[in-house]
């Protein structure tokens, strides 16, 4: 079980043929839903348990696996807004951009704090893609959380 009280997918021993998974998933409320709908689901993300780190290069690749192997139903991806949103802006009222409709990546003068906050984003956003992607090859239902303002 993970810290939250998940069952943790990643060390069962025989894993469900078919079951759907939340990434990224905060405090797993698309999960619980879709529990509630009937649909075995994981959430997946280090706010359920700290190991499950989809950045880590073997999540993403068992992530992957999953995929490929046709084992899941659905993909639901919740990729975070702190570093996408456009509240940030030059207002004088909170924080300033750290991206724009020319430097969607990040803008080119940032503090450290911001750097590591755009770049994390960034490494973020290059997992989803790619567990997306394969989603989309292989004709798997995902859906990505985001709203339309965001720069994602």
């Amino acid at each position: 079980m993970t810290s939250l009280g998940w069952p943790e997918v990643f060390s069962m021993r025989s894993m469900p043929p078919k079951f759907c998974f939340q990434l990224l998933a905060g405090t797993a409320r698309v999960a619980k839903c879709l529990l509630k709908k009937g649909l075995l689901t994981f959430p997946i993300g280090i706010c359920i348990d700290p190991w499950q780190n989809v950045l880590d290069v073997h999540v993403e690749h068992i992530l992957l696996h999953w995929i490929q192997g046709g084992h899941i139903r659905f993909l639901w991806v919740g990729i975070p807004c702190t570093s996408f949103t456009r509240a940030r802006k030059y207002d004088g009222v909170g924080p300033g951009a750290i991206r724009s409709e020319h430097h969607v990546c990040g803008l080119p003068i940032l503090n450290c704090a911001d750097k590591k906050k755009v770049r994390g984003g960034n490494a973020l956003l290059q997992v989803s893609l790619r567990l997306l992607s394969a989603c989309e090859q292989l004709g798997v239902p995902y859906a990505l959380e985001n709203p339309a303002s965001s720069f994602i």
